[in-house]
């Protein structure tokens, strides 16, 4: 419920739901806002008081930023402006009730907006845009939203009134009640990732990839399951697990994927393709377990626990498979999801094996 800082090259751990973590895998992104933090250098000030280290913001430091709405009759925000985005712009910031509980993200390029509760923790307002809202720990919630668009972006975060469903809604503050804000974020992605701080300049975080080489002997060559419990973050084709020849294009590959909307799964063998079962429909933020059972003449795909498919004409001799990868030979179709638990078995597991192993 805390947001940590996390080094290169150390597996990134996601305790959002609350349980057992997630390995955190995400696409590269960049927050081009500057001084993301601290809300007064480079952000314009409409009827706001910003009143900086005002309270324990969410990395556990006296950083937090009160926004507090002048007695000026008007609209009361901070935006930023001229910042520019290509095609997918998701804007996110985190916040906490204080005496005000409503606030909205909005673009001034296109007027879109979501409007947030941080008391009920819930969006009440969503008007040309996909909202979501994160709650952390100690009253504080990532606010968040994604817009399709292309141009310059107008970000503006606005202190509503307690019953407002209007970001551009006229009233008079008393200049000492407010909320608290911290670690704005504008990224080009199709949904907020998570925070990257900046202050004088943007800042980028690398793509997430993990991957082990030289395994033949952990991987079943000739027969064997892949099993992933992962929360699918984006709907962008990817391969979420695989075990494969490494180097080598289609040679020896076996993978669970989504593609097109939905979970699917391949295998090839030799340079030739031995299976592609295409599974169910699937729900961003929501938990799948699935598993290919992979063996001469007999493979079997599970999901949830439910037998999505078969192949019974497939072989596995042919190749040599020696990497475990999450994503297609580690750097391209990367997975953009939260890993729960991944295996590799040596061996084919039955059928109520399976089933038992892939019920949520």
């Amino acid at each position: 419920g805390l947001i940590e800082e996390v080094a290169s090259n150390v597996p990134r751990l996601d305790y959002s739901d609350g349980t057992c973590p997630s390995f955190l895998l995400e696409p590269s992104a960049t927050n081009i806002l500057t001084y993301s933090e601290g809300f007064l250098t480079d952000w314009n000030n409409t009827n706001i008081t910003v009143n900086q280290n005002s309270t324990i913001s969410p990395d556990g430091a006296l950083n937090g930023t009160k926004f507090i709405p002048t007695i000026t009759s008007g609209g009361h925000y901070l935006d930023r402006n001229g910042v520019t985005v290509n095609s997918n712009a998701s804007a996110s910031i985190f916040a906490k009730k204080g005496e005000y509980k409503r606030l909205a993200i909005r673009s001034y390029v296109t007027g879109a907006y979501a409007i947030f509760d941080v008391n009920l923790g819930t969006i009440i307002a969503e008007v040309n845009v996909t909202a979501k809202i994160e709650q952390l720990q100690n009253g504080w919630y990532k606010c968040s939203l994604n817009e399709t668009l292309n141009a310059s972006y107008g970000y503006s975060v606005f202190v509503l009134e307690d019953a407002s469903t209007n970001p551009l809604d006229t009233y008079v503050g008393n200049g000492a009640d407010g909320m608290y804000f911290y670690g704005a974020q504008l990224e080009t992605n199709s949904y907020a990732t998570s925070y990257i701080k900046t202050v004088a300049t943007t800042q980028t975080r690398v793509a997430d990839t993990a991957s082990k080489t030289s395994v033949t002997n952990l991987i079943g060559q000739s027969e064997g399951v892949l099993f992933v419990d992962f929360i699918p973050k984006d709907t962008a084709t990817q391969i979420i697990h695989q075990v494969r020849t490494s180097g080598a294009t289609n040679v020896g590959q076996i993978d669970i994927r989504l593609t097109g909307g939905t979970i699917n799964t391949l295998g090839n063998d030799g340079g030739s393709a031995q299976f592609d079962i295409t599974g169910t429909s699937f729900n961003l933020g929501q938990r799948y377990k699935c598993a290919i059972r992979y063996k001469e003449n007999d493979v079997a795909f599970y999901i949830n626990g439910v037998l999505i498919g078969t192949d019974v004409v497939a072989s596995f001799n042919s190749s040599s498979k020696d990497q475990v990868s999450f994503g297609d030979n580690i750097t391209s179709l990367v997975a953009r999801a939260g890993i729960k638990d991944a295996r590799v078995y040596t061996t084919a597991l039955s059928d109520a094996e399976l089933t038992s192993l892939t019920t949520i």
